[in-house]
């Protein structure tokens, strides 16, 4: 049962996937693990963060810090920048997503949410809206400056290049965890919408009050758009590290968007398979696969699948046949 639960912490901080909002929280990144655990409910979540300290003893798997060989030629040659470009921001991320000699633009509240989420204000409320108002994030701050590119009407036109921050909490007393995600992107706004490719690179961070840091993590994806709608194949590569700033995990996410409502999502924990899942408008919506893992050295994770419609879980008869 250990051990289970061991596999469990590590399935949250990998796939970074609550049901019902699983497409919020791709957009969002790492920042989103603390919905996972609120998600539980206080009793679980105390006890999940116990898991963590476990893990954080336990020897972890070294393959965990490796990376998965991508088949398609394309995806591998962008997974190699994104290892690249990790090297570089890392080594100066603060002066990278500093505001300073930012653009005198005063972005407007949609272009803010766009740039600091990936989304505009109403598709986060209804990606957030299977959420119980106990568990529902609360933001606290979201800001947003232009570094490189002309401003039209509080927005960007033509190539840009912009820093962002938000910081939200949930929860209250024991239970309550504070988030915080900076990005640097670079890409291209036509008519108020993204358009073209756009890299970001972000830095995420939780508190809690029980156990201090949560998480830290440094990712960098590379996104395409068409008429501000994600298109093709998505991929991030994140790095997550523990308290003592030692490099554990590397996460890889392959999201291939089928059309404007419908995407799969891939992802790796080390160089290992370890989750497989659809979306549809932006919520779980399928079999969800998770793979066994070795989060903790010498003991896999289990393997599962589960049944999601709508964002819901759902009998395993609601999703029929599991494809192969």
């Amino acid at each position: 049962m250990r051990i289970k639960r061991l596999g469990v912490v590590g399935a949250l901080a990998s796939s970074l996937v609550l049901s019902g909002c699983a497409g919020a929280m791709m957009a969002m990144g790492p920042g989103a693990l603390p919905f996972a655990m609120m998600a539980a409910g206080p009793m679980e979540e105390l006890g999940l963060f116990d898991a963590l300290d476990d893990i954080t003893a336990a020897e972890k798997n070294p393959a965990l810090r490796n990376h998965p060989a991508l088949a398609d030629a394309s995806l591998s040659a962008r997974q190699a920048e994104l290892i690249r470009r990790h090297a570089v921001f890392s080594a100066d991320l603060d002066r990278r997503l500093a505001s300073a000699g930012a653009i005198d633009c005063a972005l407007d509240s949609e272009t803010r949410w766009i740039l600091a989420q990936g989304m505009t204000e109403s598709e986060y409320e209804a990606s957030m809206a299977t959420l119980s108002a106990d568990i529902r994030p609360r933001s606290l701050t979201r800001e947003a400056a232009l570094l490189e590119g002309d401003c039209v009407e509080g927005k960007p036109e033509g190539a840009f290049v912009a820093v962002t921050r938000h910081e939200s909490a949930q929860g209250s007393g024991a239970t309550a965890i504070w988030s915080a995600e900076r990005r640097r992107l670079q890409g291209t706004m036509l008519d108020g919408v993204l358009e073209g490719e756009m890299q970001v690179d972000s830095v995420s961070e939780a508190q809690s009050t029980s156990v201090g840091l949560v998480f830290r993590n440094i990712t960098h994806a590379h996104r395409t758009y068409e008429g501000g709608v994600p298109t093709g194949q998505q991929l991030t590569v994140g790095f997550s590290y523990d308290k003592e700033g030692e490099m554990t995990q590397v996460t890889t996410t392959v999201q291939e968007v089928l059309s404007p409502s419908q995407s799969t999502v891939t992802v790796y924990a080390g160089d290992s398979l370890f989750q497989e899942y659809s979306l549809l408008d932006g919520q779980t919506h399928g079999w969800m696969v998770m793979h066994p893992t070795e989060f903790v050295k010498g003991y896999p994770s289990d393997g599962s699948r589960t049944c999601y419609r709508y964002g819901q879980q759902a009998p395993d008869s609601a999703c029929g046949p599991l494809s192969t």
